[in-house]
């Protein structure tokens, strides 16, 4: 997705010290992990969602294609 090398990383990681500070650093890490997870947790889920609705509506095709 973002081709990132091992000095771009790091350089992101100098801004952010000195953007957001050493000390809220790792509250912010933990912040961002935390919202990521909740994110990909709504994602499957909705993404369970639709293909469920999917696999309904298929049956109620093959229901119907059958009369």
């Amino acid at each position: 997705m973002f081709d990132i090398g091992f000095f771009e990383l790091m350089v992101i990681m100098a801004i952010a010290v000195v953007v957001i500070g050493p000390q809220n650093l790792p509250k912010l890490a933990k912040a961002i992990g935390k919202g990521w997870g909740e994110f990909q947790s709504t994602f499957n889920s909705l993404k369970q969602e639709v293909m469920d609705e999917a696999e309904g509506l298929k049956q109620t095709v093959n229901m119907e294609h059958l009369e």
